[in-house]
C-alpha cells in the first residue's frame, strides 16, 4: 500500500518527469507527496535578486498545479543531501529518483537511499515520459532475500499488471531457497498471474541480459533486489546493482 511518496526536486526535465510520475501515482492511490528541496546542492547565497524571483514563481506554480491535481503535499528542505535517506526516506512507501549516470553521481544518488533507509526506490531513466508503470513487469528473480523483499515492496505498483513475467538469469543455488512455484502461488494469493522464463546467455551480463529481455517484453517496469552492505560505514554495492542503477532503460522498483 503507497501512502507517502518522496520526490526530491530538481529543476531539470528529467526531474520534471519524476514530479510528473510522483503526481500521477500519488492520485491513482490516494497518496501523499513528500516534495524536498535539497539545498545543498545547486544552491548559492550570493545568488542575484532575479534567481530568487524566478525560483519563487516556480515554487508557487507548482503549488497552485499540486492544489488544481487534488493531490496532498508537504514541502520540505534540508541543507544536506544526506537528509534524503538518513530522514525522509525511512518515513516513505517509495522514494522517486533518477538513475545514476556515467558521469558521475547525481544530485540524490539512489544507491544511498535504497540501501540506507530500508526502503524501497523507483528510479527513472531519463526524461521519460512515462504514460505508464506497472502495465508489463519483468521480476528479476534470484530467489535470494532481497529479491522477495523487492516483490512484496512492489505489489501495489503491479497490482494492475495485465503481463508480470519472473525471469530468472544464471540462476543459482540461490534460487532454491525459494522455488519458483512458491513465488507464482505468492503472487497469484495478491491477484497477480505470473508467467517464469529462465534465459541464460553467456555473451552477455546479467544486467544486459535483464534489459534486452524487458526491451522484448516491452516492459514499462523491472523489479529487482539491491545488493550491498555496509563496511566502514562505506556502502559497498553488488556490481549487477550498481551497473542496472547506471544502465536501466526503463523504470526500476528496488529494494534492499
Amino acid at each position: 500500500m503507497l501512502r507517502r511518496l518522496l520526490v526530491p526536486l530538481e529543476s531539470t526535465p528529467a526531474g520534471e518527469a519524476r514530479l510528473d510520475l510522483a503526481i500521477s501515482l500519488a492520485r491513482h492511490h490516494g497518496a501523499a507527496l513528500t516534495l524536498l528541496q535539497v539545498l545543498g546542492r545547486g544552491f548559492e547565497i550570493g545568488c542575484d535578486i532575479e534567481a530568487l524571483l524566478a525560483g519563487e514563481e516556480a515554487a508557487q506554480a507548482l503549488r497552485d498545479r499540486i492544489e488544481r491535481e487534488g493531490v496532498r503535499a508537504e514541502w520540505r528542505s534540508s541543507p544536506n543531501v544526506a537528509d534524503v535517506w538518513r530522514i525522509y526516506a525511512k518515513q516513505a512507501d517509495l522514494t522517486i529518483l533518477g538513475r545514476l549516470d556515467s558521469q558521475g553521481v547525481p544530485d540524490v544518488p539512489p544507491e544511498s537511499v535504497v540501501l540506507a533507509s530500508g526502503q524501497p526506490i523507483l528510479v527513472l531513466p531519463g526524461e521519460g515520459p512515462f504514460e505508464t508503470i506497472g502495465t508489463r513487469v519483468v521480476v528479476a528473480w534470484d530467489g535470494s532475500r532481497e529479491a522477495s523483499r523487492a516483490v512484496r515492496d512492489a505489489l501495489p505498483l503491479m497490482a494492475a499488471a495485465r503481463s508480470v513475467t519472473a525471469l530468472s538469469v544464471n540462476r543459482s543455488e540461490a534460487g532454491q531457497d525459494c522455488p519458483l512455484p512458491a513465488l507464482i502461488d505468492y503472487l497469484r494469493d495478491h491477484g497477480i498471474h505470473a508467467a517464469f522464463e529462465e534465459v541464460t546467455d553467456p555473451d552477455q551480463s546479467i544486467t544486459a541480459t535483464l534489459l534486452a529481455r524487458c526491451a522484448d517484453l516491452e516492459a514499462d517496469l523491472l523489479v529487482m533486489g539491491a545488493y550491498g552492505h555496509s563496511r566502514f560505514r562505506e556502502i559497498v554495492l553488488g556490481g549487477v546493482t550498481r551497473q542496472m542503477l547506471q544502465d536501466t532503460t526503463l523504470p526500476l522498483a528496488m529494494s534492499h
